[in-house]
């Protein structure tokens, strides 16, 4: 039989959204992500209490959490406060190298009312490391873009992009937060009618972006694991909708890397920071 082609293993990937309708289903997911060297998985719909019974379940897999790293050494968690995450970098990495596999949790919002929302975050927003938000209300969006405690708005470009206008942009830049692009659709399209829409919304959205200087971070929104790319593809298909390679180096890994550490910290600590920790706060 001959040896599985593995990609080169000092480029490690992330995919921020992963949707698992059987969580049966994971090692098949885990299977394809080590293949392509994706070392981390956010995992949609599984909070942090049933993610390390996962890591528990199968633990043949090698499967790592924020906490496993982070606790290795007490100063990490001053990454907050430093900004030195090569530091940090380097020790998830030799983690990496050694095989394990990082789950991490996560919850998307879709919904149309704001006061639905903010039930929602009281209620969860302490059980999983990072909150999106979808929405095709623009009200709802912008309200979304203030309040510290949601991590992403998160945009399809199968759906019609122009909710997306330069008054939210400019509310996402004045409260440092990222748009999560979803690029999955582009590589589903079924006619190339449908993919010149796809590519038509994407552009129109990364000209308006890149207007306002605007930081996104890229994911596939992976729901079958052979949509599963590596860091590499995943920024060659952003190409497709205007986005040059050199750009997009933080929003293929990076910021979904710092974003993670950064709640896990948040969620752990006995400090006081702005964002998760706000369970109440109606920001």
């Amino acid at each position: 039989m001959s040896e599985i082609f593995h990609f080169p293993s000092t480029i490690f990937g992330l995919e921020n959204f992963v949707i698992i309708e059987n969580l049966r289903d994971l090692p098949a997911f885990i299977d394809v992500a080590k293949v392509l060297n994706i070392s981390t998985l956010v995992l949609e719909g599984v909070t942090i209490n049933e993610r390390s019974k996962l890591i528990e379940k199968y633990s043949p897999f090698n499967l790592i959490q924020l906490s496993d790293v982070i606790e290795e050494d007490p100063t990490y968690k001053h990454v907050i406060l430093t900004k030195d995450w090569g530091r940090v970098k380097r020790a998830f990495s030799n983690h990496f190298n050694n095989g394990k596999l990082l789950l991490a949790s996560r919850l998307t919002l879709s919904e149309s009312k704001i006061e639905r929302v903010k039930r929602l975050l009281a209620r969860n927003r302490n059980k999983y490391e990072i909150i999106s938000i979808r929405s095709d209300n623009e009200k709802l969006l912008k309200w979304a873009a203030h309040d510290r405690r949601i991590d992403y708005i998160t945009v399809d470009l199968n759906i019609s992009t122009k909710i997306i206008d330069k008054g939210l942009c400019s509310l996402m830049k004045q409260y440092n937060k990222q748009f999560e692009i979803v690029l999955s659709p582009l590589i589903k399209a079924t006619s190339d009618r449908e993919l010149s829409e796809l590519i038509r919304n994407g552009r129109k959205l990364i000209e308006l972006l890149k207007i306002h200087r605007n930081e996104f971070i890229l994911t596939m929104g992976v729901k079958n694991p052979y949509e599963f790319r590596t860091r590499a593809q995943l920024r060659y298909i952003a190409r497709i909708i205007g986005l040059n390679y050199n750009s997009t180096k933080n929003a293929s890994y990076h910021f979904q890397f710092s974003n993670l550490v950064k709640n896990h910290i948040k969620l752990s600590s006995s400090y006081i920071f702005e964002g998760v920790v706000e369970e109440n706060g109606n920001s």
